[in-house]
């Protein structure tokens, strides 16, 4: 908890409310009809892997990166065997520790140019 309080501290503009309201499907409680509609968004989408390797770097290499100190952390990039829609189900719902995304934060083309350099570096 310590780390992830952290780093949204460390992604928070200067101007940053100290309390915010959200509106997503993973809270209260997942809405699975509405992530099939973004799963189907994101997938109809052209990722650029190029753009995604940022955007890798900017919204999930705190974790997922080369230097990251958290353990536990799944490596997407030895034998992941996910594709566009179980990334997208993890980023926009979340999982245990992994925080969600609402599509206001990275937005859906984001999400596909992100997957689209997952899947790239794992030959897919």
């Amino acid at each position: 908890i310590k780390i992830l309080n952290e780093y949204y501290e460390s992604v928070a503009a200067k101007d940053s409310p100290a309390e915010m309201k959200y509106e997503t499907i993973a809270l209260p409680t997942r809405d699975k009809s509405k992530l099939k509609a973004e799963q189907k968004n994101v997938m109809g989408l052209t990722g650029d892997p190029v753009k995604g390797e940022t955007e890798f770097k900017n919204a999930c290499g705190i974790c997922h990166g080369e230097n990251s100190t958290i353990k536990k952390v799944p490596d997407l990039f030895e034998d992941f065997d996910g594709n566009v829609k179980s990334i997208t189900y993890n980023v926009r719902l979340g999982d245990g520790g992994m925080p969600f995304y609402k599509n206001s934060v990275l937005s859906d083309q984001e999400l596909a140019d992100i997957s689209a350099y997952i899947l790239k570096k794992n030959g897919q």
